[in-house]
């Protein structure tokens, strides 16, 4: 990116939805043709529940479901110049009481917040992931694979996983399709445990033509137990191998045989 004309500054004030955000477009990302796609995802959003934001950016679903929908919010970005920009329009939108930032790997950050290291409780069960990281957010999946087998139980359970949006690139233009190609995409991570099924699809939705090739789409689903909590598929578990000491005979054994 570069100037032409006039000044060299590349911080600016983006309003969306009636929420400010402040940002430097040269050091982070920002697509406001994305708005529509956020403003849909907030009006579905439980009420008063917690979002975990995996790849927030400078926080613009963050702080609208925040603003809107009174949800309590983990926001997260591994960009060091995104964290500061979603410090300040936390700030901007006065809306320090209800959201968490953190500059970290988002591997890193979902395992700290099921392992309730330095998040307050009322923060420890999220209600929703949002994963909009389209070229790579699929591959992310794989920390949720067993995540929750070392939660706590008096945070979690298998009735109260949460709904995960992810976001995704895919060549095919019909609807049906591409949900099928994201299955396969998906399940290339799950398929150990239990493969999504394109009836566990609960919102599909395309969002945009990137180019004449290339479609973004939003899945989401709720986590199923058997991937929470690394339930392997019965037809993958290993025999259990009997060794020398399986086969010595005990005392009954033997005192059948020497009568």
């Amino acid at each position: 990116m570069e100037v032409l004309a006039g000044e060299v500054n590349f911080v600016t004030r983006q309003r969306e939805y009636d929420c400010v955000f402040e940002l430097n477009l040269k050091e982070v990302y920002w697509c406001s043709r994305l708005s529509t796609e956020r403003h849909r995802v907030v009006e579905r959003l439980p009420k008063d529940s917690v979002l975990c934001d995996m790849f927030c950016g400078v926080g613009p679903l963050s702080i609208q479901a925040a603003k809107y929908k009174n949800c309590k919010v983990l926001a997260n970005d591994l960009n060091p110049e995104c964290a500061v920009y979603l410090r300040k329009n936390i700030e901007l939108n006065k809306l320090k009481h209800k959201i968490l930032p953190f500059n970290m790997d988002a591997r890193e950050f979902v395992r700290m917040i099921v392992a309730q290291s330095g998040v307050p409780l009322e923060y420890a069960h999220f209600d929703t992931v949002y994963m909009n990281l389209p070229v790579d957010a699929v591959e992310f999946l794989d920390v949720f694979c067993g995540l929750f087998a070392s939660g706590s139980k008096a945070v979690w359970n298998e009735g109260n996983l949460p709904v995960i949006y992810v976001y995704a690139f895919t060549e095919q233009e019909k609807e049906a399709e591409a949900k099928a190609a994201l299955c396969v995409r998906i399940n290339k991570i799950f398929d150990k445990y239990k493969p999504l099924a394109v009836e566990d699809i609960i919102d599909f939705y395309q969002i945009r033509d990137v180019s004449a090739k290339s479609r973004m789409y939003s899945v989401a689903f709720k986590l199923s137990k058997e991937v929470a909590y690394g339930t392997v598929k019965e037809e993958l578990k290993v025999p259990k191998k009997h060794s020398a000491e399986d086969e010595v005979p005990g005392p009954e054994e033997k005192k059948k045989k020497t009568e």
